[in-house]
């Protein structure tokens, strides 16, 4: 179980929700929780004050807004408990991010300083890294009357065009030309929109007397996360030629990174009557496909199959986008074939978020599937695109079918006798009644994990062994606490196993989580398998009942907190338990009298079994002496020029890999 299975387990389970449980709370005196959300946010008023809050693992986000008077600005102070590490984030009215700090000091502090917040609503965020406990907020209101920026008139509006498309500007739907003012220290980012005439196109150009060849201008899609063009230096230049936006509304950023002053901008409208493509029946729609996304065209497929025609052009219309709706208990693929051996265009298959599901680059016919259950009972988007300048005004055929998945062991199981699937996240874990031998289903395509919660009984600790009968697959387990904070993992045998180790986990619920992923590793595969779970009574539990060098205990786990060894000429011994990832390092600090040196040995070191690894420090934490590949492992101030004589040697213990006692 050393770094690598670690970081493999963590890197898959890393987008499982956290389990949401009441809190009894009085957030900013609120009488409750504070929300979680900008929309369940409580809201304080804008004026300097002092306000209270807590978090848990239970409870791991507070919001509040504050509704700003005019030419304000805001900074609030953060104070993270000690048992804790909380960050503060900062939002405008449209949700966006102005400022945030991600540190491990206790005070961290956000502000508005250079975005004009005054006249609207602001939201503050406290978010949990780690741990729980009371926080602190300190809130100050300052004026902003004399701040650069603070009186602009962004298209003759009287204010600020916006930072965000939430936020942005809305333009006449004419030809014209507007002024703005923008600054990379206090208004970094001016959003316009403006509806497209059906039938026609939009050409902007930006005139910035003190732009660099690092300020942008784009031209974003309806949608606002989606740029069709983009210019980042003069002529400052953006043109919608080549993607359908007529009758849509498009957005225009204004993106200063090290300039500030006023520019010009002229917006025109241009026909696409005429142009290639201006008139096109994709799929029988009497019109272009969508070359976004957020514009896909809606397609109903019969469950047997369909077959769609369409037509891109790499100049005119590089993306047609579909939208299909897949039943419950169903999957779908599709293929696309054109009249041209040429590789010219590609096939890509995304998830109802927009995540990419499969694509296929180098083939005619192209083609793609959803690959199991992931996708049963959402809407799917395929993107016909072509790629390559060569392809130039090609009809195409994209085939989109449908299989019924009510009878694959999907969507059959009946994990550990629940008559169903164990959940695939935190939230949805299935209850294991105790110790015993139980029995699932899992695939790295279809059901990538499978969750228990298990009740511990008070003084006891738990173990878990998974094993599989099919050779070909590779399972991985998991053991986390009731924080969802992973204890232990195991994914490189068969049978696999993980313990509870130095954690205390008595009278608490912790989750077992068996997977099956895909990756640069290889492929988990699908089938049974079987989980023992097994309690451990906490007296033979080595690392719970630890008296490292008789201390009663664990020995520290960082120079800050070593454990004192009161060793004398000319020989001392002691034992310690240490074990990996539980208890990985123990420290000792060991007082050397003057006009002597040190010298430590430890049994064992690197077996085949453990490999327990020793280093020995100066008082200011400088190795000394370290011995990785002996047994035993010795290290020495003998041949290394150091004098620790009257000073505090310090020794570390690290278990690279295994766990036991030490000499």
């Amino acid at each position: 179980m050393g770094a690598t299975a670690r970081a493999r387990l963590i890197a898959a389970i890393v987008v499982i929700g956290a389990l949401a449980a009441p809190v009894l709370a009085n957030d900013a005196g609120s009488g409750g929780d504070a929300g979680d959300t900008m929309s369940t946010a409580v809201s304080l008023n804008a004026t300097n004050a002092t306000y209270y809050g807590n978090l848990s693992t239970t409870d791991t986000s507070d919001f509040y807004s504050f509704t700003m008077p005019n030419a304000t600005g805001i900074t609030v102070g953060l104070t993270s408990p000690s048992t804790g590490d909380f960050d503060p984030y900062l939002y405008d009215s449209s949700g966006t991010q102005i400022d945030y700090s991600f540190t491990v000091a206790t005070y961290e502090e956000v502000s508005s300083n250079g975005t004009n917040v005054g006249g609207t609503t602001v939201y503050f965020e406290v978010r949990q890294w780690s741990g729980s406990g009371q926080y602190t907020l300190q809130v100050w209101i300052f004026g902003t009357a004399n701040q650069p920026g603070n009186n602009q008139n962004d298209a003759n509006s009287g204010t600020d065009a916006g930072g965000s498309a939430g936020s942005s500007l809305q333009l006449n739907s004419t030809n014209q030309t507007i002024s703005g003012w923008i600054s990379d220290t206090w208004d970094s980012e001016d959003w316009y929109n403006i509806s497209v005439p059906t039938g026609h196109g939009i050409f902007a150009t930006m005139d910035f007397p003190n732009g660099t060849a690092f300020d942008y201008l784009y031209l974003y899609d309806s949608s606002g996360t989606q740029y069709i063009d983009y210019a980042y230096q003069s002529p400052w230049e953006v043109t919608s030629n080549g993607t359908g936006v007529g009758g849509s509304y498009v957005y225009v950023n204004v993106d200063s990174y090290y300039s500030e002053g006023d520019y010009n901008l002229t917006i025109s409208f241009f026909s696409t009557a005429g142009q290639p493509g201006s008139v096109q029946d994709d799929a029988g729609s009497g019109t272009d496909a969508g070359d976004t996304l957020d514009m896909a065209l809606n397609l109903s497929v019969p469950t047997s199959g369909a077959n769609y025609s369409g037509w891109v052009d790499y100049t005119w219309d590089a993306n047609d986008y579909y939208a299909v709706d897949v039943p419950a208990n169903w999957t779908t693929w599709a293929s696309l074939d054109w009249n041209n051996s040429v590789d010219l265009l590609d096939l890509f298959l995304y998830s109802s978020s927009g995540g990419a599901i499969d694509s296929s680059l180098f083939d005619n016919p192209e083609e793609v599937t959803g690959n199991g259950s992931t996708v049963s009972g959402t809407t799917v988007y395929y993107r016909v695109q072509a790629w390559t300048s060569s392809a130039a005004s090609i009809n195409y055929t994209l085939t989109i079918n449908f299989a019924n998945l009510s009878d694959t062991p999907a969507f059959n199981q009946n994990d550990a006798n629940s008559g169903g699937d164990a959940g695939n996240d935190f939230a949805t874990a299935l209850n294991l009644t105790g110790n015993g031998t139980y029995h699932g289903w899992i695939s790295d395509s279809s059901d990538v994990n499978d969750i228990y919660a298990v009740q511990v009984p008070p003084m006891y600790a738990i173990e878990a062994e998974l094993f599989w009968n099919n050779s070909a697959n590779d399972f991985d387990l998991g053991l986390y606490d009731e924080g969802q904070n992973m204890i232990d993992s195991s994914v490189a045998g068969n049978p696999e196993f993980v313990q509870s180790g130095t954690t205390n986990v008595s009278n608490t619920t912790v989750y077992v989580l068996v997977q099956s992923s895909s990756g640069w590793w290889g492929n988990g595969g699908e089938g049974n398998y079987s989980l023992n779970i097994s309690f451990i009574n906490q007296s033979s539990v080595p690392g719970l009942n630890q008296n490292d060098a008789n201390s009663g205990g664990d020995a520290g786990d960082s120079f800050a907190d070593a454990t004192a060894i009161n060793a004398t000429p000319l020989y001392s011994f002691w034992e310690g338990y240490a074990d990996d990832p539980d208890d990985s390092y123990d420290y000792y600090a060991i007082y050397v009298p003057a006009d002597h040196g040190i010298t430590v040995e430890m049994s064992p070191g690197y077996t085949g079994s453990t490999w327990f690894n020793l280093a020995l420090y100066d008082s200011s934490y400088s190795q000394v002496d370290y011995d990785y590949y002996s047994n035993p492992q010795e290290v020495s101030t003998n041949g290394t020029g150091a004098y620790l004589g009257g000073t505090v040697a310090n020794l570390e213990v690290w278990a690279y890999s295994g766990d036991g006692v030490y000499n």
